[in-house]
């Protein structure tokens, strides 16, 4: 099996020691030995790293609040963090690395990709486990549970918010052909079934071609769920070249942050459209005032991550609250069955092994978000 190297060890190591000396310092500790571990499977390093940082920081805040009053029927609970690069094949060498030495009692996997490759190996195992991704696909196994926004539901309601609205004469589909996408693309021809596609191949960072396509066949709206890359080029490459697109995307943290309102005018943002599972008053609440103190230059899709990590966070330690460690059959009927944990996303639970997530719509206004419904 392949180690983990140097640099990932050192990642681990800042990951876990304040959680680790947060339960050292309980009152209660691991008093009836063992304790309660959750593993996870994100990028650390390439693309996506921007999203995994902010999540792993949630989660670590949510345990450690966790830790510090007692643990969890007296033990505490630590993370094991690995590698997965935005990669399948990184994240099935990362979910087989966690299973053979860290024997965690769930698992998380951040974004589809990895989830395609971390799915089979923890359906073998047994390991109940929860992935933050756009798609419904993983839902096939039967111990995997849906964190995050649902493209297939979520993109709907955008674009018949959009369409309701007069927001776009001709509209188009620019995507990547992964999954999330497929199930947003799914939901769009519910609304439009005439709906122009463009598609491309995921790592493509060179737009143009396709931009100007769409511009000469009359499209005057792309739909489109990308990560940091994608979006920072897409709207970049759009102002290069002077057309008047304009974006509807997923979600409102993921399509325009720092690095874009950097590279793309003003013109080229204003009236995007997107969707987002972030409540408009989030910064408001205790979680939101506490991450923000501690952050002060914190970004939105910084503060939804890491609201997203600390959500997880809290219903996970409620599961485990029924449940010995090692009880993978308990613990997966106690996710199934959560309720009554500290929310900041307004979640309540599962439902069909789908977290229970409102969602809201924002557009793109005078350099910032505003919600709209």
């Amino acid at each position: 099996m392949k180690p983990v190297s140097a640099k990932l060890r050192r990642i681990a190591v800042i990951v876990l020691l304040p959680i680790l000396l947060v339960g050292c310092g309980s009152p209660q500790g691991d008093l009836s030995g063992g304790s309660y571990t959750i593993g996870v499977v994100l990028p650390l390093t390439g693309p996506g790293i921007n999203w995994s940082l902010p999540y792993m920081e949630g989660l670590e805040l949510a345990l450690s609040e966790v830790n510090a009053q007692g643990g969890v029927n007296g033990r505490t609970v630590r993370v094991e963090a690995q590698d997965g690069r935005l990669e399948a094949s990184e994240s099935a060498t990362a979910t087989q690395f966690l299973l053979t030495t860290a024997d965690p009692d769930v698992v998380t996997v951040v974004f589809a990709i990895p989830a395609m490759g971390a799915g089979p190996l923890l359906e073998e195992a047994g390991v109940p486990w929860v992935y933050e991704a756009y798609t419904r696909d993983p839902l096939l196994y039967s111990n995997a549970f849906k964190g995050g926004f649902d493209a297939l539901r979520d993109c709907e309601t955008l674009v018949q918010y959009a369409k309701k609205h007069s927001r776009y004469g001709e509209l188009g589909l620019l995507m990547s052909r992964t999954p999330y996408n497929e199930a947003c693309a799914e939901s769009v021809r519910r609304v439009e079934p005439n709906v122009k596609e463009y598609w491309y191949e995921f790592g493509l960072r060179d737009f143009r071609t396709l931009l100007t396509r769409a511009h000469n066949e009359d499209v005057d709206t792309l739909v489109t769920i990308g990560i940091d890359f994608e979006y920072v080029n897409i709207f970049q490459q759009i102002a290069e070249l002077g057309v008047p697109l304009k974006m509807i995307c997923a979600t409102a943290a993921e399509c325009i942050f720092e690095d874009v309102e950097t590279l793309a005018s003003q013109d080229v943002l204003e009236g995007t459209l997107a969707a987002d599972i972030i409540p408009p008053d989030f910064a408001k609440t205790p979680f939101g005032k506490k991450y923000m103190q501690d952050h002060p230059s914190i970004t939105m899709v910084e503060f939804a991550m890491s609201a997203v990590g600390y959500e997880t966070g809290q219903y996970l330690s409620a599961a485990f609250e029924q449940c010995q460690p090692g009880q993978y059959a308990c613990i997966k009927k106690a996710l199934e069955d959560v309720q009554g944990y500290s929310s900041v996303l307004g979640t309540n639970g599962f439902t069909d092994r789908m977290l229970n997530l409102p969602v809201y719509l924002y557009e793109y206004r005078g350099g910032d978000w505003q919600v709209i419904e």
